[in-house]
């Protein structure tokens, strides 16, 4: 069948200089997107990540003690799991590089605060560390991806597309506001990626040795994506001279060393990692098992991180789908063969390994964290994809809506998934979402009502979405009806699906979501949903778990009154059968 005119897209035409209008237009996408992702604060009383808070607390030993040990930050802001012990002192247990990263902004912050008497909380410190060095170098390589997707000879619009959908719609919208190193590491991997494709027999030392470094610093953020950054730099190994490779391999010998040294000062030896010195017995037993934890793939875990819907990539970001095609398009065009091998091989290799991953769940975290890294590369594959076939534009904007929909609802509520669900995208953002259970923002932190808070990060989404609009307009109005019809009602069709499955035992479910909202300081919301669900189902198994927690609800809002009578109520009504 001929393939209409038009629909292959810029496969076969060359790189296109970027006009004045169009950096205009990737600059406000990428101020509307950095408004949205610093607005969020996650300044919560009741809950903290862990993963974030141990390398607050290493930051905060550094700067402030001279030290790796964080045993005075345990004993100042509590303990907590996800640390290393070595002759009963306590140590992070994570890649240091993120927290090396922050240590010089947090020692100038903490010498301004001497200076002047400021005090900085955890949930301050968390806040700027997070917003220096994940938030913004994020949206800096949303403009990296654009720039690098025009010069393979991607459109204008498409590009602008593709850059939304990163920023707004995929795990990178999430993970780019809390203090974790897996979207440090993203950025890492994309900026050699988009570097190395520079490269040649005359390209400066200084520019491999910069190469090496970010090679270096990203593998010693988050491990797994050593291996992509290797791949990257296989790519290029045959291209330059020696002298080029000699300062690449500097570079990241460079970038590297920090987390040897540290390895050596903490726990005897560079390479003695922190994972095999694990204080707790939960964590002890993974990482003892196969390499540090790392096992082989399970039928459970491929499906569980790719459809699943607790954890499925599939299932929170449907366009990665169209990243098989755009590896084969790739591989077969001689100009982005190279793009596209390095991109599907790293995707590949870090895909298998976070299969592998003994607990592959990873805890409280949304979708694959381990896949974090190499979503840019994933992205690239995406719209070589599109590029191709400009019919899969609709598809690709519309399920980027749906998905940026759930993970901006996870990045205002909570940006991480409780275990304690089957389907969290209906079990948890829904339902907080609906009960107005938000994460503190920049807007509530002034006192602005809980939804009038929203009011600026909601205008720059639709200004990004107005951008994106105007970017493919063409696209959307030359001929693709029926794939536009076509892709909303596959959406409309997966979202009922998604929002009405419920798999989760139902008092299971209502006592997990009280908690939850209690974790963000929505007590009123907690107890509102006992409430109802006490209720609705009177038994004395209900009430022997909700009664404790309808108690605390209500002393943590301060209604001492209503605290006594659910007391009461618990001891005396509806034949509870335990007691606090």
């Amino acid at each position: 069948m001929p393939e209409p005119a038009g629909d292959r897209g810029s496969l076969d035409q060359p790189p296109s200089p970027v006009t004045r209008t169009e950096r205009w237009h990737v600059a406000w996408l990428l101020i509307a997107a950095a408004i949205v992702l610093l607005w969020p604060t996650h300044a919560w009383k009741s809950y903290r990540n862990v993963m974030e808070a141990v390398r607050l607390y290493e930051v905060r030993a550094i700067v402030e003690d001279g030290t790796f040990c964080i045993d005075r930050q345990i004993k100042e802001y509590g303990d907590l799991n996800g640390r290393a012990s070595v002759d009963g002192r306590a140590y992070s247990d994570k890649p240091i590089g993120l927290s090396l990263a922050a240590v010089p902004a947090y020692w100038a912050m903490h010498r301004i605060g001497s200076w002047t008497g400021v005090d900085w909380t955890m949930q301050a410190l968390r806040y700027a560390a997070a917003a220096l060095c994940v938030t913004l170098p994020t949206i800096l390589i949303g403009g990296v991806m654009y720039r690098a997707w025009r010069s393979m000879g991607i459109a204008h619009g498409l590009s602008m597309l593709g850059v939304g959908v990163y920023l707004f719609g995929s795990l990178a919208t999430p993970y780019s506001t809390q203090f974790v190193g897996h979207q440090p590491a993203a950025v890492l991997v994309f900026g050699h990626f988009a570097l190395s494709r520079s490269f040649t027999k005359t390209t400066p030392g200084w520019m491999f040795a910069l190469a090496g470094l970010m090679a270096g610093w990203g593998a010693m953020t988050d491990y797994f994506s050593a291996f992509a950054h290797a791949i990257i730099g296989l790519s290029y190994a045959r291209r330059p001279r020696w002298t080029g490779l000699a300062w690449g391999a500097f570079g990241a010998l460079i970038g590297f060393a920090p987390l040897l040294i540290h390895n050596a000062i903490t726990f005897g030896g560079p390479l003695s990692p922190a994972y095999a010195h694990e204080a707790t017995k939960e964590f002890t037993a993974q990482h003892t098992t196969g390499f540090h934890g790392v096992v082989w793939p399970r039928w459970e875990s491929v499906a569980g991180l790719l459809i699943s819907r607790e954890k499925g990539l599939l299932v929170l970001c449907p366009y990665v789908a169209m990243a098989i095609a755009g590896a084969v398009v790739g591989v077969m065009n001689p100009r982005w063969r190279r793009e596209a091998i390095v991109c599907a091989a790293s995707v590949l290799t870090v895909g298998f390994l976070a299969c592998s991953v003994l607990e592959w769940k990873a805890g409280w975290t949304i979708g694959p964290r381990h896949m974090v890294s190499v979503m840019p590369l994933i992205m690239t594959l995406v719209v070589m994809a599109v590029s191709r076939w400009k019919l899969l534009t609709p598809w690709l904007a519309i399920f980027g809506l749906a998905s940026g929909a759930v993970m901006l609802g996870a990045t205002f509520t909570l940006p991480a998934f409780d275990a304690a669900f089957g389907n969290p995208i209906a079990e948890q953002t829904a339902y907080l979402v609906r009960e107005g259970a938000l994460t503190t923002t920049i807007g509530s932190s002034i006192g602005w009502p809980r939804w009038w808070a929203l009011a600026v990060p909601a205008a720059a989404v639709l200004l990004a979405v107005w951008l994106i609009g105007h970017a493919i307009r063409r696209e959307l109005l030359r001929g693709y009806g029926v794939s536009t019809i076509a892709a909303i009602v596959a959406v409309s069709c997966g979202g009922w699906w998604l929002l009405q499955d419920h798999p989760t035992e139902p008092r299971q479910r209502v006592t997990a979501q009280a908690k939850l909202a209690g974790y963000l300081d929505h007590h009123d919301v907690k107890a509102a949903t006992l409430e109802r669900a006490l209720a609705a189902d009177p038994s004395p198994t209900l009430w022997g778990a909700a009664g404790p927690m309808l108690v605390t609800a209500y002393h943590d809002m301060g209604d001492t009154a209503r605290a006594r009578e659910a007391t009461d109520r618990w001891k005396n009504g509806i034949g509870a059968a335990k007691r606090p």
